[in-house]
């Protein structure tokens, strides 16, 4: 699952298209107690879940990191143009002065404790956007430099 939270009001349901979904329902699950921002988003793709954006597991993020789709690693398209669309409208965001976070998490008990493994801070000036991938447990804090 991958939840936002932003300090913008705007209504991210402008954004939804086939590959980008926003919904100010959140799906439930413990990770969302972590979102610190007023504005909570689930985000969905595609496939209607978060399944279909790219996404790392965190125990290759230390070695594999931010980085393009590879032939060696099979990558969906859909989830490569999904994740592209995705990351330009959390730069339009940011660029316009908000803040923006979100955790990737996967859904479980509602009422477990919140698990994260850990954050990493998102320099979208830095990364480039075809590089961006979700790592999983993570909290992600997006910034850019206008």
């Amino acid at each position: 699952m991958t939840i936002i939270s932003t300090t913008s009001d705007l209504d991210l349901t402008k954004f939804n298209s086939s590959d980008v979904i926003f919904d100010s329902e959140l799906p439930g699950v413990p990770e969302e107690k972590l979102l610190k921002y007023s504005h909570k988003w689930y985000v969905g793709s595609y496939q209607g879940c978060s399944c279909g954006f790219r996404h790392l597991m965190a125990v290759n993020f230390p070695d594999l990191g931010f980085a393009a789709p590879e032939e060696w690693f099979q990558e969906n398209k859909e989830d490569i143009d999904a994740t592209l669309k995705l990351i330009k409208i959390f730069k339009e965001i940011i660029i316009s002065g908000k803040k923006l976070e979100c955790i990737d998490a996967w859904a479980h008990n509602p009422s477990a404790e919140p698990y994260i493994e850990g954050n990493v801070v998102v320099n979208l000036n830095e990364i480039p956007e075809p590089s961006f991938r979700f790592i999983e447990n993570y909290h992600h804090e997006f910034i850019c430099n206008t």
